[in-house]
């Protein structure tokens, strides 16, 4: 399942060591290098780095875009959409600076809805604004496009909602990206059975057997439905035809906490970072975040020391029980 807001194709970099540089390393630009220091857990030291560039030059695309970056790893959304509508005004052309774009602001209003009360409007139609210029600009990005029927769907006319827009491009997705067409049927059809939404994906299963994104979407379903063995034999077959789709791993948690069905929920974790053992220390620290919320909720006494261990990979961790989006992970190129 090709996630846009939760973690998928990460990209395991040579990171920064020490005092010792190789010539590749003193050509890397700043926003380069503050991408290493983040994803080796250092983002407070990346945020140094690209703030005091950026007094010198604002009008460097991509480091406003790197600064968005490492400002909503670090939970600042505010600061991060402002950065990245930057970004995009200084390169108008450029899909992937105004798809963030949008993803902070989704990542805002999300935010200051549930824990302060606000629907600003004006927010999330910016974020619908920034997906409906990617897909102008780049049709395949199909990423957007699902991220656009989220909005379209799940808002108020008032807020910029329009479930026959949402529809339409569900459509087009079902017709281009398998995938993606059947997680945006998800969020069109999202009243409809559980028994009904497994059937689609058995169905689409059955065309596209070795496609890694269903069976971790039907691995989900079965989740949420009690049906555990089924989940992890499409979890187990997600895997082995995709390193990647181990996120799975952490999406399929949230059905099994609300269940407190924490001793599942714990072991997929487990099996995740014992999966994840060699990707980006800010990867592993929120895996081991996932932990220790899941022992606290169970009452587990590791809690607080599992909390500890995640704050020891990098001390920025991002505290929140929703993965970090992928392209925080993705190089700068």
């Amino acid at each position: 399942m090709k996630q846009a807001i939760l973690t998928s194709g990460l990209v395991l970099l040579l990171l920064l060591c020490g005092t010792v540089y190789s010539r590749e390393q003193e050509e890397m630009s700043v926003a380069e290098k503050a991408f290493q220091l983040r994803i080796d857990g250092k983002s407070q030291q990346a945020k140094e780095v690209l703030s005091k560039y950026l007094k010198q030059d604002p009008n460097d695309a991509i480091t406003q875009f790197e600064y968005s970056r490492t400002l909503c790893y670090l939970f600042d959304l505010e600061s991060a959409e402002k950065h990245a509508a930057l970004a995009a005004k200084l390169d108008e052309d450029n899909p992937r600076y105004h798809y963030w774009q949008g993803m902070c602001g989704t990542y805002l209003y999300i935010d200051q809805a549930h824990h302060k009360g606000n629907l600003d409007s004006s927010i999330i139609k910016r974020s619908m604004a920034a997906f409906e210029k990617v897909i102008e600009l780049k049709p395949d990005y199909h990423e957007a496009r699902y991220l656009l029927i989220n909005l379209f769907n799940n808002n108020e006319a008032d807020q910029g909602g329009n479930p026959k827009k949402a529809r339409q491009h569900a459509e087009y997705l079902m017709e281009n990206d398998l995938d993606y067409g059947l997680q945006a049927l998800m969020v069109v059809e999202q009243n409809q059975s559980l028994d009904w939404k497994i059937k689609q994906y058995r169905d689409a299963l059955v065309k596209e057997s070795d496609n890694a994104g269903l069976h971790a979407g039907i691995a989900l379903l079965y989740a949420e439905s009690g049906q555990m063995d089924k989940s992890q034999e499409h979890i187990n077959k997600a895997i082995e035809l995709d390193d990647s789709q181990k996120d799975v791993l952490l999406d399929v948690i949230f059905p099994l906490a609300m269940k407190k069905d924490y001793e599942t929920a714990k072991s997929l974790v487990r099996r995740y970072l014992e999966l994840a053992v060699d990707e980006p220390a800010a990867m592993r620290a929120f895996g081991t975040f996932y932990l220790a919320k899941l022992e606290k909720m169970s009452g587990d006494p590791n809690a607080d020391k599992t909390l500890e261990q995640s704050r020891q990979i990098d001390p920025g961790v991002w505290m929140t029980m929703k993965a970090p989006p992928a392209m925080l992970f993705e190089p700068i190129g």
